[in-house]
């Protein structure tokens, strides 16, 4: 057995008769060994269902190969492409373009429509503050040019952000005011209420966006949503154990409060959500603050005060996404909104509008409607 000391010189390995020319054949027969030299079957499939990805196509492929030395290896990876038609790619053309995914063994994406609860809920604002805390290291460091980052495309005064909040928040509105689907009498009123914030929406969440913290901000994912995130669930239950963040089309350098908000309120069950805010929230922060520490980082950390502040400051984008983005997110059809007209058609031939009216939906955001009357948002 050759024992090397840790801080060996490599001039003092070669002296002790090692011959270097011999470990270099080794290691070009290895590599060439190993190496696929002939592709013997290639299967393909989708691993979401039609309506969980709206501007792209994922396929995953296996692919059976045999290498130089015979060996028989199954290589699987996951292919996305860009699937928007014309029309509505003129929308998504400020984005970046579209950029590959991860190769994962045991890990699942989740089914949007049953919301999330409140053990995936934890473990993914955990999983979250340290993504934040490795972005913000990042940032200090020079490593991300946030002069290049983009904005929250919610926040961003565009026509995607105006075809899919206004059009969101006016189909929710007609379904009250008509008393569509599972809608009773009783709601009209505040269908009229939410039609007067369509013109204005935009301009709030534009507001919230430019008026954050820049003392602290973070690189944002950006789209943080069911569909955009893989679990690991520990074998013969179904409690999550590690969560991978994929899909990163829409990063953006700004508050922490834009992914907690846009996870939290079209991915956790609502009524999950409003029962354990504070705690999630407390855990975003525990976190935040034990991975700044562990990567040391020595400038401002955020207070637990501060992240209720904030996720307060900006309830109004919780009403936007409640009021539109929830319905696409979790509808029971099978395609909530066509990416391919809500370019060029009106909100009611881009959205199925069953999505704003079907029971589980309403069961679950009244409730918040109701809170945000209250707090002056609507």
């Amino acid at each position: 057995m050759l024992l090397f000391p840790p801080l060996a010189d490599p001039i003092v390995i070669l002296n002790k008769g090692i011959d270097v020319q011999w470990l270099a054949r080794l290691m070009k027969r290895a590599h060439h060994d190993s190496k696929p030299e002939e592709m013997t079957e290639v299967q393909y499939e989708s691993p979401v269902g039609k309506g969980e990805n709206y501007s792209s196509s994922i396929t995953r492929v296996e692919m059976r190969t045999i290498s130089a030395s015979g060996s028989r290896k199954t290589v699987s990876v996951i292919v996305k492409t860009n699937s928007i038609p014309p029309a509505a790619a003129e929308l998504m053309a400020e984005f970046q373009q579209f950029q590959g995914e991860i190769e994962e063994q045991n890990f699942v994406v989740v089914n949007r429509k049953d919301w999330q609860g409140l053990d995936h809920a934890y473990l993914v604002l955990r999983s979250l503050g340290r993504f934040h805390a490795m972005g913000k290291v990042l940032l200090e460091r020079d490593l991300i040019l946030k002069e290049r980052s983009g904005c929250y495309f919610l926040a961003k005064d565009s026509e995607l952000q105006k075809k899919v909040l206004e059009g969101g928040i006016y189909m929710l509105s007609q379904a009250m005011i008509h008393k569509k689907g599972s809608w009773k009498a009783g709601w009209e009123e505040m269908g009229y209420r939410l039609s007067k914030q369509i013109p204005l929406i935009g301009g709030k969440m534009q507001e919230l966006y430019r008026c954050s913290d820049p003392v602290f901000d973070v690189l944002n994912h950006g789209d943080l949503w069911s569909s955009n995130m893989m679990f690991q669930i520990m074998e013969y239950t179904n409690f999550p154990v590690s969560v991978k963040f994929v899909d990163f089309q829409m990063p953006h350098v700004g508050s922490f409060i834009w992914d907690i908000n846009h996870y939290m309120y079209t991915s956790v069950k609502p009524s999950v959500r409003r029962a354990f805010k504070d705690d999630l929230l407390t855990a975003y922060h525990t976190s935040l603050s034990d991975n700044l520490d562990f990567f040391g980082y020595h400038g401002v950390t955020p207070t637990l005060q501060d992240v209720l502040g904030e996720f307060d400051r900006t309830l109004p984008a919780g009403f936007a996404l409640v009021a539109s983005i929830l319905a696409m997110a979790s509808g029971s059809a099978s395609e909530p909104f066509r990416m391919d007209k809500l370019a060029t058609e009106s909100p009611e031939d881009a959205f199925d509008p069953s999505i704003f009216s079907e029971e589980k939906y309403i069961r679950e955001i009244c409730d918040d409607l109701t809170f945000f009357v209250k707090k002056s948002v609507v």
